[in-house]
């Protein structure tokens, strides 16, 4: 399977949340990914 993102839309997700580490999970290339702060509650979808 191949993902792809648009880098704008990925970096402005990343910015969102707190920390220096994320981690970005999908479910499939229909939904859309979340990015979460690894140790922080507060996320973001792109």
């Amino acid at each position: 399977m191949g993902i792809s993102f648009n880098p704008e839309y990925l970096v402005g997700g990343m910015e969102a949340v707190a920390g220096d580490e994320v981690t970005l999970e999908t479910l499939d290339g229909l939904k859309p990914a979340v990015v979460r702060s690894v140790g922080v509650t507060t996320t973001s979808t792109c």
